[in-house]
């Protein structure tokens, strides 16, 4: 096993708290998804991790992304609504 030291990496605290958080509940089943900055090369690791466990943790990722999607847009879709009700 290759050891890397990455305390100078932007994400080393986010990574050190994600870790203890894992530890800390127990998990046994466990991913890790890396971005490269041109977007397009990914790389998707996993461990005791089954078909299944893939996909719940692909619609936690899901939820997330539209849990973000509806909070930088709340105001406009507030006001879309309120069209939509005073065209009635």
């Amino acid at each position: 096993m290759q050891n890397i030291l990455m305390s100078d990496a932007p994400y080393a605290e986010w990574l050190a708290d994600a870790l203890a958080t894992i530890a800390k509940m127990g998990a046994e089943k466990i991913a890790i998804v890396g971005i490269a900055p041109d977007g397009q090369s990914v790389f998707t690791g996993y461990t005791n991790m089954t078909m299944g466990d893939k996909a719940v943790a692909a619609t936690h990722i899901q939820a997330d992304a539209m849990l973000d999607v509806v909070c930088n847009n709340g105001q406009s879709i507030r006001q879309a609504w309120e069209d939509e009700d005073n065209e009635v």
